[in-house]
């Protein structure tokens, strides 16, 4: 009985792992088979801006000789859709893949814009410290700095919006930066009437910490359009101009 037993089972394993190779090579060759019928486009954080489009996509990949409509997917290369896909402008990264039923999917993240520039050109600067092109088809409402912005290096911006962005009082409160000239920036507070002369981008921290200070113990208890402008630029002073 045991010999039997013994016989039956490996009987048993024989079959279950000839099926498993046929179901293996059965479903590998119907796979190679398929033909890729429907592509899905998903644009991440597309409530919040909507840089590009699922049409844009689509343009883009045809215009590419990439669109996987109509192909089979073993000819179907998911990285060099995603390396085309990232040459948008708009776009930050992308991934794609291909779906058992026989679909391409592609997920879609979009650059975020961090601030405005408006001066002698117009552009982003996205949340990584990149430039970024302005679009017709979508209007960020992120801080905008104007003027001779070309004046001021660039990291030395980022790194007062970075700031600005850090500080919930200052990120709530600066609307827009206006460059003079690397010796003379303005800002324009969302509250009030009056401009704030801030000087150069030197120091700005403690020249922003004693304007906060004056907000909170001096000013709020006055009319907000007493001054036409805060000054900064003297030391543990704000000067206020009539």
């Amino acid at each position: 009985m045991k010999i039997l037993r013994s016989i039956l089972i490996l009987l048993g394993l024989i079959v279950v792992s000839c099926y498993i190779v046929f179901s293996m090579t059965f479903f590998s060759k119907q796979k190679e088979s398929l033909i890729c019928k429907k592509m899905e486009v998903e644009i991440n954080d597309s409530t919040n801006f909507h840089f590009i489009s699922e049409k844009d996509i689509a343009i883009l990949l045809a215009n590419s000789n990439l669109t996987p409509i109509g192909k089979m997917l073993t000819e179907i290369n998911v990285e060099t859709i995603e390396n085309e896909v990232e040459k948008h402008a708009a776009v930050e990264r992308a991934e794609c893949f291909k779906t058992p039923s026989g679909s391409v999917q592609i997920e879609v993240f979009q650059r975020k814009p961090f601030f405005r520039i408006m001066s002698n050109e117009d552009f982003y600067i996205d949340t990584n410290g990149k430039r970024m092109p302005t679009s017709l088809q979508c209007t960020a409402h992120v801080p905008i700095v104007s003027g001779n912005a070309d004046k001021v290096s660039l990291p030395v911006i980022i790194d007062f919006m970075e700031y600005i962005s850090r500080e919930d009082f200052w990120n709530a409160q600066i609307e827009q930066i206006h460059v003079f000239d690397s010796t003379l920036v303005e800002l324009t507070p969302r509250v009030g009437n009056h401009q704030i002369i801030l000087g150069s981008f030197d120091n700005y921290e403690k020249k922003l910490s004693k304007l906060k200070t004056f907000y909170l113990n001096g000013i709020n208890q006055m009319d907000w359009n007493r001054y036409k402008k805060l000054d900064l630029r003297y030391k543990n002073q704000v000067i206020g101009i009539k």
